[in-house]
């Protein structure tokens, strides 16, 4: 038995939970925030109002924000990791990462 919010789905296993995201792009000033969801080891679907800032095969830094509840700390952490776009989706308003390394090896922020 799953635990409770993953879902088995494709090579990897799914967290059904939604999480504040943001994703940036060399040279940009500021990243765009979105919500995290589908997220598994190697990639995860972010909704945002400026999907339209993104291209297939643009280089991305993510960095998914794990509240308190979520992730046992005191306070909000994020894991930051790069990613590639591989989808821009219109109709469900955002894009699907490929992530480069597992999520579990992203790297933690703490001083958010």
């Amino acid at each position: 038995m799953l635990p409770s919010g993953v879902h088995e789905r494709r090579a990897h296993l799914r967290i059904g939970s939604k999480f504040s995201a943001r994703i940036s792009k060399p040279g940009w000033f500021r990243p765009i925030e979105g919500v995290a969801e589908n997220i598994s080891q190697r990639g995860t679907f972010v909704r945002t109002e400026d999907w339209h800032a993104f291209g297939v095969e643009d280089q991305a830094v993510v960095t998914i924000l794990l509240p308190p509840s979520f992730s046992g700390q005191e306070r909000t952490v994020g894991l930051q990791g790069k990613a590639v776009v591989t989808r821009v989706d219109h109709q469900k308003g955002g894009v699907a990462l490929r992530f480069d390394r597992d999520f579990r090896a992203f790297e933690s922020l703490t001083a958010l």
